[in-house]
């Protein structure tokens, strides 16, 4: 083989890793964002439809505290707030009901259902809105996020908006986990097709889904995604189908969340998740897979150099990978309001997001299996 053959043999995968590196960054970039508007507060008592919030919560004690005085305290003049109690065994309900939220209890699960599902639907069947709001315990929202959102979704004609919102970090572990995730995650993301209704791609975020209950009847509602671990993903793909307009959105300026706390807690989460997003959509899975093979493969090739006594050789090659990897990740980890540093551990990021992703691939396959929330699918 010719020099040149083995240059660009070298130069070619540094080239892919830098391609989805920046095609993971103008995904996100590309996507619409929903901020506060000044108009949406216009809205007179008389014209504001009834909005139902829906809260699945299994075990969110520690939460709900956070989340529920900012759904009350919503600029925005008609809503109701539903907690969604499924079997929980810490006072969920109790801390629900304390904090001025209606509690509904979910019941006994049912053969063939997921929990997360199950409570939504519960949730959706007591609500007595026009429009349903489902999020998640985990996040929280600001004052004006509800009407601005509701201005979104009818100044835009829409049935139905799901907004990416922002991700809290507090442990060492989240940070450097989570942006190396989202980065990942986003290489796979055509942003322009999830919202092209013709597009057969969908993306949806469960910690935020409005949509207008005839969309929500018209396409199953969550019955319809009652045995997906993964049903935000599953019902983007079915509300598609069913032929609600709907829009992927950013939110960060409305709408935060911290959804894990602790190496353990996102070890259980991607465990549940990394494998089965990949297999929604095999196009996107490929090429999420490929980035996050790509972004590791430096840290696996100074680990087999170190093997060999050959580091010192080899580091010429191993450092373009890097500096890379570096540069690809360090707007997400700005995005997350990590220290600056953090991009630099990006190897770090990538060993152990590997060793998690694998371990979600074994459980899923090799025992076919997944824990979750104190149950077993």
């Amino acid at each position: 083989m010719s020099r040149t053959a083995k240059l660009l043999l070298r130069l070619l995968p540094l080239a892919l890793q830098a391609w989805l590196g920046l095609r993971a960054w103008r995904a996100l970039a590309a996507l619409p964002a929903v901020t506060p508007d000044t108009a949406a507060a216009t809205v007179p008592d008389g014209a504001a439809p009834l909005v139902s919030i829906i809260i699945p919560a299994r075990n969110e004690a520690r939460t709900l505290p956070r989340l529920i005085p900012s759904l009350l305290a919503q600029q925005y003049p008609a809503f109701e707030v539903l907690v969604v109690d499924d079997e929980s065994t810490d006072g969920t309900a109790s801390v629900a009901r304390a904090h001025g939220a209606r509690v509904v209890s979910a019941g006994p699960l049912p053969a063939g259902w997921v929990g997360k599902p199950h409570a939504c639907a519960v949730g959706a069947a007591a609500a007595r809105g026009e429009w349903l709001l489902f999020t998640d315990a985990d996040t929280w929202h600001a004052p004006d996020s509800l009407a601005t959102a509701l201005h979104y979704v009818r100044s835009e004609a829409l049935e139905a908006l799901s907004l990416f919102t922002r991700q809290e970090c507090g442990t060492l572990w989240e940070r450097l986990l989570l942006p190396y995730a989202y980065q990942q995650f986003f290489a796979g993301v055509d942003a322009h097709a999830v919202n092209d209704p013709r597009h057969g791609s969908a993306l949806l975020n469960g910690q935020y889904l409005l949509i207008r209950r005839d969309a929500y009847a018209r396409a199953g509602g969550h019955a319809s995604v009652q045995n997906s671990i993964v049903e935000d993903v599953a019902f983007g793909a079915l509300l598609k189908r069913s032929g609600v307009y709907y829009r992927f959105a950013r939110g960060e300026a409305l709408v935060s969340v911290r959804m894990y706390h602790g190496l353990r807690a996102i070890i259980a989460g991607f465990s549940k998740n990394s494998f089965r997003f990949a297999r929604q959509e095999p196009r996107r899975g490929a090429l999420v897979i490929l980035s996050t093979l790509l972004s590791a493969a430096p840290v696996f090739a100074a680990l087999n150099a170190i093997r060999r006594g050959r580091l010192t050789e080899t580091l010429w090659t191993i450092f373009p990978g890097y500096l890379i990897g570096v540069a690809a990740l360090a707007p997400w980890q700005r995005r997350c309001a990590t220290h600056t540093a953090l991009p630099l551990a990006q190897p770090l990021s990538a060993l152990l997001f590997q060793a998690i992703a694998f371990g979600g691939l074994w459980s899923a396959l090799g025992r076919g299996r997944t824990r979750w929330k104190g149950r077993r699918y």
